[in-house]
């Protein structure tokens, strides 16, 4: 199934960018793939401050 740009309605490429290189579109694409690069960061670093924290169970 084809897919086309919302903005300027070419067909979008395979790796769902816009042909139109000064397209909008291309620019949201690497919004969205900054923000979820980012997101994994965070997790990545949340999860070794969580296996760092030492933690005291209640009674011991």
């Amino acid at each position: 199934m084809k897919k086309y740009c919302d903005y300027c309605a070419n067909e979008l490429l395979k790796n769902g960018r816009c042909p139109d290189k000064e397209c909008v579109h291309n620019l949201l694409v690497d919004i969205y793939n900054d923000i979820e690069e980012l997101q994994a960061k965070e997790a990545e670093e949340a999860g070794q401050d969580v296996a760092d924290d030492v933690t005291v169970e209640k009674g011991a």
